[in-house]
């Protein structure tokens, strides 16, 4: 079935007289009862530098319906013109203008026109002054709808700048130019429009009585749009890196686009910490400690409001947060020396202090002779990024005595190197104490109870390869120590 469009208000073309002091009589407008549906459902253009989007301010502030009025060069209106207040760094694709060639609203039964878009400077009261580019466009019935008219390249622009559509003299035509509702003041008294009579620039809204009316024509805008923020540690190496415990803190730096023509919200900001932390909005500075060592991905997801394209950049650093340094260590006995092995964690130098007086040794594994006594050892480590110092000390006193001496006469351990088991002969001394075997960083790997028994059989079922050290424990003390070797 054939859709009908009807008018609200019957055409009746402005008679338009040039008076005296050079102002027009304000035209006469049809109301077109089809709607204007100037935002049919946002896009989002995801990370993306350059944001795209068609700025449709005049069609925000329509409350009713839209309004029409003819154009024609040679007796009535040459041109008509919609102001845009910028400053920035942006350019101009093209336009969407809602322009007709019929007021039937039946698509394509009208032929094509030629007519001019431009871009202009404009003054204070937003008249278009010195022209910055231009276009010949062909229009083409599209009904009751906006179509897309291009520029043969962008047009960069750095200021506030007015959009034109102008017939073309080569090609004379008599189209419909589309207004908001001016009996609604959808204008907001903002002085936006301009037309043309005779080649002279009129603005609506000052020359015309309080026409308070926009063109319906939006400029297809193209500015960058990147998502930034710093990050900053105690650790002044390098901001992006912390001692665990310690607070990060991130800036947002992202430059903002404040401009209400062009973005009807405020950013929208939120900063992903990598450690399932989520922080929105994320404004301006957000101070954030980390529970664990690692690599985290810190993403900030920016969003920039368009009318009709929401425009999302995201920004990820690594952040590094550095485990503190934890001292440990293992150790094996063999007569009155003792090999001391370090097992920390995330150290970078070492401090060992025997307890006997000898000087500290900053080697990472020493192998240290004591004199007769008991001693306790302490080693003192640091991490590489000097985040901290941990000291442990050994929880087991060194006793070194006579029977150390007694026991190397008597204990025999066979057969060396050892295959799948070696033979311990123990004195009577050491009934009812225990064979402990360790491997080179002091960890137990067998207990063996000795009771009554003057040779004890040891299996090496379950120990690889390698260097060992067997000893002797009796009434809480290490008597004996020997190294040696499994081959299997």
């Amino acid at each position: 079935m054939r859709k009908f469009y009807t008018f609200i208000l019957s055409f009746i073309v402005g008679i338009i007289a040039l008076s005296a002091q050079n102002t027009m009589t304000k035209p006469d407008m049809i109301s077109i009862s089809h709607p204007y549906n100037y935002n049919n459902g946002k896009q989002l253009n995801n990370k993306t530098a350059s944001c795209t989007d068609t700025v449709r301010y005049p069609g925000s502030k329509l409350t009713g319906l839209v309004e029409a009025d003819t154009m024609d060069i040679s007796t009535y209106l040459g041109a008509v013109s919609q102001a845009y207040y910028y400053s920035g760094n942006g350019t101009i694709s093209g336009l969407s203008a809602y322009v007709l060639l019929d007021l039937d609203g039946v698509v394509g039964n009208s032929s094509p026109i030629t007519m001019t878009i431009k871009v202009y400077n404009i003054d204070a009261n937003n008249y278009p002054t010195t022209m910055i580019d231009s276009a010949v466009v062909q229009v083409i019935d599209v009904g009751f709808k906006e179509q897309t008219l291009m520029f043969n390249s962008p047009i960069a622009v750095t200021d506030s700048f007015a959009i034109a559509l102008e017939i073309n003299p080569d090609f004379p035509a008599n189209p419909y130019y589309i207004t908001n509702t001016s009996a609604n003041g959808d204008g907001n008294s903002e002085t936006l429009s301009c037309v043309t009579y005779l080649g002279v620039w009129y603005n609506a809204f000052l020359d015309f009585g309080g026409w308070d009316m926009d063109l319906m024509l939006a400029p297809i805008f193209n500015e960058t749009f990147t998502s930034t923020y710093t990050v900053a540690s105690n650790y002044t190496a390098s901001g992006d890196t912390v001692c665990l415990g310690n607070s990060m803190l991130f800036t947002n730096t992202t430059i903002t686009h404040n401009n209400s023509m062009f973005h009807p919200s405020t950013n929208s900001y939120s900063l992903d910490l990598g450690d399932l932390t989520v922080t929105s909005p994320f404004d301006t500075n957000y101070s954030h400690t980390y529970l664990a060592s690692g690599v985290y991905n810190v993403d900030l997801t920016a969003t920039q409001f368009g009318h009709t394209n929401n425009c999302i950049d995201n920004n990820i650093i690594p952040v590094t947060v550095l485990d503190t340094a934890i001292a440990n260590f293992g150790w094996a006995q063999g007569g009155v020396s003792f090999a001391f092995h370090d097992s920390s964690s995330f150290a970078n130098s070492y401090s060992w202090d025997f307890g006997d007086g000898s000087p500290l040794d900053n080697s990472q594994n020493p192998i240290h002779t004591f004199p007769i006594g008991n001693y306790q050892v302490c080693l003192t480590v640091t991490d590489t990024f000097g985040c901290n110092s941990n000291t442990f000390c050994d929880s087991v006193f060194f006793t070194v005595g006579i029977d150390d001496f007694y026991a190397s006469d008597y204990v025999k351990i066979y057969p060396i190197p050892a295959n799948k088991y070696f033979n311990v002969t123990v004195p009577t001394n050491y009934y009812s104490g225990n064979i402990i075997i360790t491997d080179v960083v002091g960890q137990r790997l067998k207990s063996i109870a000795i009771d009554n028994q003057e040779k004890v059989k040891v299996l090496t079922e379950g120990i690889a390869s390698g260097v060992y050290f067997v000893s002797i424990d009796y009434n809480g003390e290490r008597v004996f120590t020997k190294r040696i070797v499994i081959d299997r």
